[in-house]
């Protein structure tokens, strides 16, 4: 998939006018949530957010959908290692 692929399937925050507001969820718990790993009282509370909140919506749809999109390119060895605070030489 290309990037022009990529970018057409995340909503745009700015055209809908949806912002992340201080109540939404992070990340993280936004993907356990699309992978089925939140259960009991915090799922029905991240349902009930996800339904009236326009961002997380846009986004909790772009994570699952985000399956179709194949595995995530590998990461290079400089890149991991210089994101992980060790210095190797770029040749």
């Amino acid at each position: 998939m290309s990037d022009d692929d990529l970018t057409a399937r995340i909503p745009s925050a700015s055209a809908s006018g949806a912002r992340r507001g201080w109540r939404c969820p992070d990340e993280s718990l936004l993907a356990a949530f699309a992978e089925g790993n939140v259960a009991g009282a915090r799922r029905e509370e991240l349902e009930a957010h996800v339904a009236d909140c326009a961002y997380c919506c846009g986004q909790l749809g772009f994570l699952l959908s985000a399956g179709e999109l194949g595995p995530p390119p590998a990461v290079p060895a400089r890149l991991l290692a210089a994101a992980q605070g060790v210095r190797t030489p770029f040749f």
